[in-house]
């Protein structure tokens, strides 16, 4: 994986493949590890604290949820959402412009479950994530759902993009879904 350089991460979960820390170029990052509200460089971000299974973290322990608010747009990050989203975290995250929603099922919320919860939050741009590739070859990654289903679940407007670039006055005003080439 190419390094990046970064000024702030932050870590839903403590798993290797989710904090990958060796994959950033400079030392000298802010970094956040959980629940709080941090504000950093104009940046502010509020980690919500959830579960990664659908028996309340017993299985796969909990996550933190992102809501990050820069420049007037509101993104959030569900992480490795494992379960239906309670009406008390809909509250936290409401008015999201962009939700980062895992689609891939098996560790995450798969494709239709996925949908309903874009439908609770309404965001104006959906990037899916956490789905099958043609890199996933270890069993336990084969049980992924590609990126073909939860777009026939969709069924909605669907744009490719090698880079998103938004601001509040390019905000789509009905949902699209937004998938990132890589």
């Amino acid at each position: 994986m190419k390094k990046t350089k970064a000024e702030i991460v932050a870590c839903s979960h403590g798993h290797p493949d989710h904090c990958s820390l060796g994959n950033i170029k400079n030392d000298d990052y802010f970094l956040i590890k959980g629940p709080g509200e941090y504000e950093l460089h104009n940046v502010f971000i509020k980690g919500i604290s959830f579960f990664h299974d659908k028996k309340k973290g017993e299985e796969r322990g909990k996550i933190t949820i992102y809501v990050v608010e820069a420049g007037g747009v509101r993104l959030c990050h569900l992480g490795d959402l494992g379960c239906s989203l309670k009406e008390k975290l809909i509250d936290q995250i409401n008015g999201v412009d962009v939700l980062c929603v895992p689609v891939g099922g098996e560790y995450t919320i798969g494709p239709e479950e996925a949908v309903k919860v874009i439908h609770q939050i309404e965001p104006s741009i959906v990037v899916p994530m956490h789905f099958k590739t043609e890199k996933h070859t270890e069993d336990k990654q084969k049980k992924f759902a590609p990126l073909s289903e939860f777009l026939k679940e969709w069924g909605g407007k669907v744009r490719r993009e090698a880079k998103l670039s938004i601001s509040k006055t390019s905000l789509p005003e009905e949902t699209e879904v937004v998938v990132l080439k890589r």
